[in-house]
């Protein structure tokens, strides 16, 4: 043990053992006796979360392997290992839509052993049944961010518009008549449909498929006639030609497509949003204990080799405090929700 730690507990032992000599007469020295006990569980907790980790330290990705998420989640646990001083292991625990992998960490310990490595569909997607209590503001909270990926519009060719203005415009012309594929339902993609419809005064079907791949089969194909999906999933096909690019969500243009304008810049406010990555803890974790992972993976994440690793999958490394981290996973939480109660999906 360390510092102040060290010095405390053999004082916080000594007086709970003179306490409990003394005969518990009357309510005052009972209650002594708690305040000593109480005083004694925090010492013990102030020590072990300034030693921590002093053991093997799991990382659950609610996801099964293979697959960009599960790539990422591996390079930080590696990295990760060697300044904490022990071993990072990955443990896939796929189903429900994350919910299984979630449910593994919100009823884990608090105290920084049993972490979750998120997606955005956590943040939106998951506790939106009534009957599921699940909560991620409430259940988790958000230790470090790692990275983000820029969403894209992408058209079939056979779609005559090559600008934002232009498909709104077409949009508007035939209601209903189009419709946008989008991988997952209730996924940020998905949702990101729908909030293009209510900024644009659009309307169009939003068909969610099981994962990118399927989805821009049936872009393809013709059987729809625009996606919005991660960039990297169809960048090959935009440089090929067999898409066509007609905005992207983020804050600024994509390295990928340096002439493609953001759609805040075609003049829609508000139009921004990105896939993400998130290392969470269980509500209840030491906050020395969070801050000492979020120190580490910022380092990470700040460096060339990290970066580089990160661009093989159109990512780009996310650096935040931890306070930054659980601001940021708040307000897509309330944003994304909005989109969904504006949509008239139960039970917001």
């Amino acid at each position: 043990m360390r510092g102040a730690a060290a010095s405390k507990l053999p004082l916080c032992f000594s007086l709970c053992l003179k306490l409990r000599e003394r005969p518990a007469k009357d309510n005052k020295m009972k209650i002594l006796r708690l305040i000593c006990l109480l005083l004694c569980c925090t010492c013990v907790t102030f020590a072990n979360a300034q030693d921590y980790p002093v053991r093997l330290i799991r990382l659950i990705l609610p996801f099964p392997p293979g697959g960009t998420t599960d790539n990422i989640a591996r390079a930080v646990a590696e990295r990760l290992a060697k300044p904490l001083g022990q071993s990072v292991i990955i443990e896939n625990r796929g189903g429900g839509g994350g919910l299984i992998g979630a449910r593994a960490v919100t009823s884990a310990a608090p105290n920084g052993y049993t972490l979750l490595f998120g997606a955005s569909s956590l943040a939106v997607g998951l506790g939106m049944e009534s009957k599921d209590p699940y909560d991620p503001l409430d259940d988790l909270t958000t230790v470090a961010m790692v990275a983000e990926v820029t969403l894209a519009l992408a058209v079939n060719t056979n779609v005559p518009a090559k600008t934002t203005k232009e498909l709104v415009a077409l949009l508007k012309s035939q209601p209903g008549k189009f419709n946008s594929a989008v991988p997952g339902v209730w996924s940020v993609p998905h949702l990101f449909a729908l909030l293009f419809m209510q900024r644009t005064e659009t309307k169009y079907e939003a068909i969610g498929y099981n994962g990118g791949g399927p989805a821009v089969t049936d872009l393809l194909g013709g059987r729809t006639q625009m996606t919005f999906i991660n960039l990297p999933t169809i960048f090959e096909h935009i440089k090929s030609g067999r898409l066509r690019a007609i905005g992207v969500a983020g804050k600024q243009r994509a390295e990928q497509l340096p002439d493609t304008p953001t759609f805040e810049e075609a003049g829609y406010p508000g139009l921004v949003a990105t896939t993400w990555n998130a290392v969470m803890s269980p509500k209840g974790t030491p906050p020395e204990v969070n801050s000492r992972l979020n120190k580490e993976i910022v380092a990470i994440m700040r460096t060339p080799d990290m970066k580089q690793y990160l661009g093989n999958f159109g990512a780009v490394p996310l650096t935040m405090s931890a306070q930054e981290a659980e601001t940021f996973m708040r307000d897509e939480a309330v944003k994304w929700r909005k989109v969904m109660k504006d949509a008239g999906v139960k039970p917001y």
